[in-house]
């Protein structure tokens, strides 16, 4: 890579995304871009897709000065938008969860009974 050279954009053969598109969701345009058949360097046999994720703003320029990547290694036929939005509800959960273990006993109960550590789950969530 040269002086003059973005780092925020892959190089090689394979510069151009497979896939592209741009919607809008919660409230703003995010533009997606994807690359297939691709791997970690050590971990060859996960095979997956890296995705850009760029909020823009209204004229089109990126919000923030880096965009997101995302490594999927799920199905193909999961839209860009789809895969977006799991992630950024991903946040949510995972908040909930660090939640209901710190401050409602989610792994108090010692039950010996799986039924007895479901029904305990069923009455934290709740």
């Amino acid at each position: 890579m040269g002086p003059n050279s973005n780092s925020n954009q892959p190089v090689g053969p394979r510069a151009h995304a497979d896939r592209e598109e741009t919607v809008h969701l919660l409230g703003q345009s995010i533009r997606l871009r994807a690359w297939h058949s691709l791997h970690f360097k050590w971990l060859a046999q996960l095979v997956g897709c890296v995705i850009c994720v760029e909020f823009l703003l209204p004229d089109g320029s990126p919000r923030y000065k880096r965009p997101m990547w995302l490594f999927w290694s799920g199905p193909l036929t999961v839209s860009l938008t789809d895969l977006c939005h799991m992630y950024i509800w991903r946040f949510a959960i995972e908040h909930f969860f660090r939640f209901i273990k710190q401050h409602l006993g989610f792994y108090v109960t010692r039950a010996t009974h799986l039924l007895s550590t479901e029904r305990w789950m069923t009455i934290v969530m709740l």
